[in-house]
Parts: structure tokens; C-alpha cells; sequence
């Protein structure tokens, strides 16, 4: 049961492999991509089938093996740079079971919000950590009362039972 279950790993890439992920990141960050409610950027959602992330999608991987120990499918993976100026609650579709939130660069360790049973809790947020969490369950980006950056990656996982 993954309802309730969160996920964390810290040191989650090496600092030569968080920093190749920012450089490749950035300059796919456009507002072109996000909800008309979002402030930030945001990359295309498809960067799980670029050849250049398979490293950081084979610790993906590592990760959804040792922690579900179920099969899986990446369906979406796409970067994201918040200042810590909006909440947006949202949740992910219907046929999304899990949400990874990978923090590249996070200073301000500024995590994400979840709201679990109407009980919000602040998850993840140091740099170079990775969080998951059940993707119907709302969350946002924190509000900060001073301005931030934050570049994150997120990735929408289908479990399935093994075969």
C-alpha cells in the first residue's frame, strides 16, 4: 500500500552527477509548459526519454526496485525552477500512483507540501535528496517570505505487481 507511504533518500546522486543534471536542465526551463496557476519555469515532460538523463533515471530505477519492490513504468519526467513566491495544490491524474520530487539545487532546503487527510506536512527539501509520495495526494511548492531558487525534478511512476 502506497497511500501513506513516503519515500526519502538523501545523497541521492554524486556532486559531479547533481551538477550535470542542473547544467543539462536549465536551458530547458521555459514558461511554456506550466499551468496558468504556476509561477516558475518548467522543462517538457518527456526528458525521461532523452538518452543524456539515463543516468539519473537509472537511480530512478535503483530507487523504485529497492523501495517498492514492484515493476514499473517512467510515464513523465520533467524539471521544474520555483522562487518560493505561490502555492499551487494539485495532484497528479488518476492512472499516476507515484510522484518523485528529486532536489538538485536547494539551498533554502525548502521541500514540498502534502496534505494527508487534511493534514499538511512538509516533505524532502534538502538538496540532493528525493522524496515520493502517492501522486493523488495534494501537494504545492511551499511559499517562502523571502525570494529562492529551487530546481527540482519530478517523475510520474505506474507501478504494476511483478510478473
Amino acid at each position: 500500500m502506497i497511500k501513506n507511504k513516503i519515500v526519502k533518500q538523501d545523497n541521492f546522486l554524486s556532486s559531479l552527477e547533481r551538477k550535470k543534471l542542473l547544467n543539462l536542465t536549465q536551458p530547458l526551463l521555459v514558461n511554456d509548459y506550466n499551468d496558468p496557476k504556476m509561477k516558475g519555469k518548467s522543462s517538457a515532460a518527456n526528458l525521461h526519454l532523452y538518452p543524456r538523463f539515463n543516468f539519473f533515471f537509472q537511480k530512478i530505477k535503483k530507487l523504485i526496485t529497492k523501495k517498492y519492490k514492484k515493476d514499473f513504468s517512467i510515464v513523465k519526467g520533467w524539471a521544474r525552477y520555483t522562487q518560493g513566491d505561490h502555492i499551487n495544490w494539485h495532484s497528479h491524474p488518476e492512472d499516476i500512483d507515484i510522484t518523485l520530487i528529486y532536489y538538485i539545487y536547494n539551498p533554502s532546503k525548502l521541500g514540498t507540501w502534502v496534505k494527508f487527510k487534511d493534514k499538511e506536512q512538509l516533505v524532502g527539501g534538502k538538496q540532493n535528496s528525493i522524496v515520493g509520495f502517492d501522486a493523488s495526494l495534494p501537494h504545492s511548492v511551499p511559499q517562502s517570505e523571502k525570494k529562492i531558487e529551487r530546481y527540482t525534478f519530478i517523475c510520474d511512476v505506474n507501478l504494476r505487481d511483478p510478473r
